[in-house]
C-alpha cells in the first residue's frame, strides 16, 4: 500500500468514528476490509457518504431506510451485505 493510500485510509477510518458504537463498528470494519479494493471513484463516494449525519447513516445502514441518494445505492448495499456477513 502506498503512503498516500495509507494516509487516505487513516483519514477515512477517523471519519468512520461517529454516532453509535454499532454504526462505528460497521463503518470501520467495512473500511478496514474493503477500502483498499475500492475503485478511486468508490473511495471518493465513500468519503462523501461519510459526510452525512450519523442519524442518516444509522437510518440507511442499520434501520433499512432507502431515502439515500441514488448515487449511494451500490455503496449502501455493499455495506449492508458486509454487515450481514460479518454478524454471522
Amino acid at each position: 500500500m502506498s503512503d498516500a493510500l495509507r494516509k487516505q485510509k487513516n483519514r477515512i477510518l477517523w471519519k468512520c468514528r461517529q454516532g453509535t458504537r454499532e454504526l462505528e463498528l460497521v463503518l470501520c470494519s467495512f473500511a478496514e476490509f474493503h477500502y483498499d479494493s475500492l475503485s478511486l471513484k468508490d473511495r471518493h463516494n465513500f468519503d462523501r457518504f461519510l459526510d452525512f449525519s450519523s442519524a442518516d447513516l444509522t437510518s440507511w445502514l442499520l434501520l433499512g431506510s432507502d431515502t439515500y441518494a441514488e448515487c449511494f445505492a451500490e455503496l449502501v448495499e455493499q455495506i449492508r451485505s458486509f454487515k450481514l456477513v460479518s454478524n454471522n
